[in-house]
């Protein structure tokens, strides 16, 4: 019976917290700084540069954990939420704070195959510390050149029409 009360708590709590993130903050003079860092599961090497180019549209930077409970409820809607926007240029950067490769790889297990336009990356350096995240998870989205667009903190729910139509109609517009 706890465990219903406490998971309904859970619930209500980021449920608040998601009405209250939709806000665009565009005042933050933030951009992606130089990195490099290897993808969890390919082992590919990614940096700056890799995500800042011509042909991106922008990307979304979202700092996780395995061990972060809010984080682990959040990853499905996040996988989905990447799978719609697989062909559009769009990066789907994850970088897993304070974890262990090994709890990543099991933890990712569940979900299959990810979508192409995600990346796992081990948080090179503090990287969340730079962009002053006070909490996991916590999202940036980032224009094509890397620069601060906007901020979600806490988990999010990314099946909602309104973070489509943030993209719709910042970034994606032809």
């Amino acid at each position: 019976m706890k465990s219903i009360c406490f998971f309904i708590f859970l619930i209500f709590i980021c449920s608040c917290q998601q009405r209250n993130q939709k806000k665009i903050n565009k005042s933050l003079n933030l951009s992606l700084p130089d990195f490099t860092a290897n993808d969890i599961l390919s082992n590919l090497t990614y940096n700056r540069k890799s995500f800042v180019n011509n042909q991106s549209k922008g990307l979304y930077l979202h700092f996780w954990a395995t061990w972060c409970g809010p984080c682990e409820l959040e990853f499905p809607a996040f996988i989905k939420y990447a799978k719609k926007f697989e062909n559009r240029n769009l990066h789907f950067v994850t970088m897993a704070v304070n974890d262990r490769p090994k709890a990543i790889k099991k933890f990712l297990r569940k979900f299959g195959k990810l979508p192409k336009n995600m990346i796992i990356l081990m948080e090179p350096n503090e990287l969340s510390l730079r962009f002053g995240t006070s909490k996991l998870p916590e999202t940036f989205l980032l224009d094509r050149n890397g620069a601060y667009f906007a901020k979600f903190i806490g988990p999010q729910n990314w099946g909602s029409q309104y973070y489509t139509e943030q993209l719709e109609n910042n970034f994606l517009k032809d």
